[in-house]
């Protein structure tokens, strides 16, 4: 198995999870060094698998104005999933987060087969959505390399083993240096699936791995956030220019994805009622029948007979097979014929031949006119005079 197929194979664990967790998912994307070409995998250093994905929330959750999905789900293996609706997902990439615009340049992920065909304009379009606010990125990349700046040597709990060991975090400075690199990019034109990946990849590892003393790394952060800074000051326009086409995409993509939702959560509201009520009706009419429990494959099964007017044991009944004198019986108990059949039947004796024999209960009648009756018009019914 090669690097891509690992990546993909974990990718699919963390869709395969909010799955289960029942989740309506878009997609899933991955998040983090994979997409820059960063990530590591040696007894020094393993990079984790870090995605965010996109999921619908009902039309229930819309009705009753259920607080919008956004939390982050921690797996087993200390992996990170990021959940968001896609409301507040797209709210995020009008942002322009480079952490959340990167997913929709990731070859790392996979999409609901049933709004694949909705979703793929985002994908095709990504770079446009990625320029929608071209001040604002360069305001979030800045910002990114100020922030990773105070985490450089502040002793968190998730980065205090590395405090203690180096002095300082290495992947932080290392995302100070790829801030540097991707904001001359951004700022220059280049296109932003370029940007994401650095110039020196190798350089940039080393520096991940710890390479630079703390003296050298600290005085390396605070060269390049003043640059990155800098680079911003310098390129960011007075007005904000929106990409309005960017906005348009988001927006239609939401639309059409909230649409098939509710759609689909209604048709299946409507067959639930409807079934819903169908078990209502068929427990009115069936509620005064016959049940009783029969063994099949050592499993016992309550079965309803759907039969309303018991027959009663030794009671004499007729045999519709006479229109002047039918056949009189006694009625011993109900019959269960398993295989092939599985057909009930009403056991009796026969007072003509002193037989036991096997008929279907709706054919024997409480009194010698009913199975008249019913011989006559059967008779009719098949064309016999």
């Amino acid at each position: 198995m090669n690097r891509e197929e690992r990546i993909m194979q974990r990718v699919q664990e963390h869709y395969d999870y909010l799955q289960q967790k029942g989740y309506e998912i878009v997609f899933l994307a991955l998040q983090g060094s994979q997409n820059y070409g960063l990530d590591v995998y040696d007894e020094n250093y393993m990079s984790d698998i870090d995605t965010k994905a996109v999921v619908l929330p009902s039309f229930e959750d819309f009705v009753y104005n259920r607080q919008p999905e956004s939390k982050t789900v921690v797996l087993e293996n200390n992996e990170h999933i990021d959940v968001k609706d896609v409301r507040v997902m797209f709210e995020t990439y009008k942002k322009q987060n480079v952490n959340y615009i990167e997913t929709l340049f990731s070859k790392f992920r996979i999409v609901n087969d049933k709004y694949k065909n909705i979703v793929q304009i985002l994908f095709d379009n990504a770079e446009e959505i990625a320029h929608i606010n071209f001040n604002q990125a360069l305001r979030c990349m800045a910002g990114m390399s100020k922030e990773k700046l105070k985490a450089l040597t502040h002793p968190y709990p998730t980065i205090v083993d590395k405090i203690e060991k180096y002095g300082y975090d290495p992947k932080q400075l290392h995302h100070i240096c790829r801030m540097n690199d991707f904001i001359k990019k951004y700022a220059n034109g280049m296109p932003y699936e370029d940007c994401l990946i650095p110039d020196d990849k190798e350089k940039l590892i080393d520096i991940k791995k710890g390479i630079l003393g703390v003296e050298e790394a600290e005085k390396l952060a605070v060269l390049l956030d003043k640059d990155t800074y800098n680079v911003k000051e310098e390129n960011v326009t007075e007005i904000d220019i929106i990409n309005q086409k960017g906005i348009y995409i988001l927006n239609k993509v939401k639309f059409d994805l909230l649409r098939k939702k509710y759609i689909e959560d209604l048709y299946i509201s409507t067959e639930i009622e409807n079934l819903e009520e169908t078990i209502k009706r068929l427990k009115m009419e069936y509620k005064d029948t016959i049940k009783f429990t029969v063994v099949y494959n050592d499993n016992y099964y309550t079965i309803d007979t759907q039969i309303k007017n018991k027959l009663k044991e030794t009671k004499y009944y007729y045999l519709a097979d006479d229109y002047k004198n039918p056949t009189k019986v006694k009625f011993i108990d109900y019959y269960f014929t398993g295989e092939p059949s599985k057909t009930i039947l009403a056991s009796v004796y026969n007072c003509s031949n002193g037989e036991i024999e096997y008929y279907r209960p709706k054919k024997l009648f409480k009194s010698i006119k009913a199975a008249e009756d019913f011989y006559l018009k059967n008779k009719y019914k098949q064309g016999v005079n």
